[in-house]
């Protein structure tokens, strides 16, 4: 179809290239697509980071649920091991002597590298009445403090247990 400069010329013109823009046309879907592209690449940048993050508290809960268990265990060797260390602690029955023992083997799996140390120290901190069942009876009285660390996170957990021993040379 031709395209005539006036109706009564009837002299044809040529139509536009289509490169050209018209006069409503001035790049605008150049810039539409520039910021729906910018949206896009900042959601997934966000997306990345709320990954990286999730990724990092999993890790973290990791290391403390192992540094509560590799605590516990400790205890619970000092516990077993008790007569012995709880001795150690009364020594000569100075307040705040201390008896420290490592428990790292127990919380190592046997054939892998201690990754986590774990270790107890008791403290004596004083003779008391016992209370209960052992009302009178003189109690020597210990806090039992259970320690654990994981180096490569950075992550220590500790545990406090209170223990009473009836003292030497009573019924």
């Amino acid at each position: 179809m031709l395209h005539c400069d006036t109706p009564t010329t009837g002299i044809p013109r040529r139509p536009p290239p289509p490169w050209k823009p018209s006069r409503g046309e001035r790049g605008a879907a150049l810039i539409i697509s520039l910021i729906i592209l910018l949206v896009l690449t900042v959601m997934g940048v966000s997306g990345i980071r709320n990954a990286t993050l999730g990724e990092s508290m999993a890790f973290n809960a990791q290391a403390k649920s192992i540094t509560f268990q590799a605590s516990e265990t400790a205890l619970d060797g000092a516990i077993v091991n008790q007569n012995a260390l709880l001795g150690q602690a009364l020594g000569n029955g100075v307040i705040g002597t201390n008896a420290t023992a490592d428990y790292s083997a127990l919380v190592t799996p046997p054939g892998q590298a201690q990754t986590v140390t774990a270790g107890v120290v008791a403290t004596y901190t004083g003779r008391s009445i016992g209370f209960g069942f052992d009302y009178g009876t003189p109690m020597n009285n210990f806090t039992v403090r259970g320690t654990a660390n994981l180096a490569s996170a950075s992550a220590q957990s500790i545990h406090l247990l209170g223990v009473q021993r009836q003292a030497a040379g009573t019924n």
